[in-house]
C-alpha cells in the first residue's frame, strides 16, 4: 500500500514494517492500558496495535472500551515491535462505524 507523504487513513489490519517512519491514521478501541510505561493497546476488527502516549500525556485521559482514533508516527522498537507514536487522539465513542469503514476502503482504493 503507497502512503501520502502526510498520513494515510487505514485499518490497524493494513499496518506493516514497510510503514515505518510513516504518519498514519487508525481507530481502535482502548484495551490495555500501561500508565507507568505511557503504554496502551488498541483493538479493531482483531487486530492490536500498541500506542506510546509520551508525547500526548496532558490529553490523554481515556477509559477502557473507548473507541479512540489515533493520529501518529509509525515506529518499531527494540524487540521489532510496531508502534504508533501519538500526536493526536480524540475519543469518537459515536462514530458509525459502518460509514467508516465503507470510507476508509473507499479511500484506500483510491490511493493504491
Amino acid at each position: 500500500m503507497t502512503l501520502d507523504k502526510h498520513h494515510s487513513i487505514l485499518f490497524i489490519s493494513n499496518i506493516d514494517s514497510k510503514m515505518i517512519a510513516s504518519n498514519i491514521r487508525v481507530i481502535g478501541t482502548l484495551i490495555a492500558l500501561d500508565l507507568k510505561n505511557n503504554r496502551a493497546t488498541i483493538s479493531y476488527l482483531n487486530n492490536h496495535l500498541k500506542i506510546d502516549f509520551s508525547l500526548c500525556l496532558s490529553v490523554f485521559n481515556f477509559q477502557l472500551g473507548d473507541l479512540l482514533q489515533c493520529l501518529g508516527t509509525l515506529i518499531q522498537d527494540q524487540n521489532q515491535e510496531l508502534i504508533l507514536e501519538l500526536r493526536i487522539v480524540n475519543q469518537v465513542n459515536h462514530l458509525d462505524i459502518r460509514l467508516y469503514n465503507s470510507l476508509v476502503s473507499l479511500k484506500n482504493k483510491v490511493t493504491l
